[in-house]
């Protein structure tokens, strides 16, 4: 897993809440997990097709960058999979900046359980 580069994606939602959003990968201006990861190794993403610019789906580029298994991708990028503790405060929260706060922790528990939860 790439601890270092999880640790840039949790600083830069924390830094730029509004450029943060779990409901698309990226829109160009705002990005998930998995669209920080590419955005942050240089990998360009196309905003027509959502892929990346030298071919493939970008959660299966971004699992690559963050050296991570199937399962811990998915647990990772879809928080219908983020344990219950996330997900309840995720979707309860309506600022965007409370939502960044609760990805962020996600991330630390996702490091702290070595992406097992």
């Amino acid at each position: 897993m790439n601890v270092a580069l999880l640790k840039k994606i949790r600083a830069r939602i924390l830094r730029h809440p509004s450029k943060f959003r779990m409901d698309v990968y990226t829109c160009g201006t705002a990005h998930c997990i998995g669209g920080w990861a590419c955005v942050l190794a240089g990998k360009t993403l196309d905003p027509l097709t959502n892929e990346t610019t030298n071919g493939g789906q970008p959660w299966n580029v971004a699992g690559a960058i963050l050296r991570l298994k199937p399962a811990q991708r998915n647990r990772l990028f879809h928080q219908w999979e983020w344990p219950e503790q996330f997900q309840e405060k995720y979707h309860a929260a309506k600022r965007r900046d409370r939502r960044a706060r609760i990805a962020a922790a996600r991330i630390d528990h996702f490091i702290a359980t070595n992406g097992a939860e």
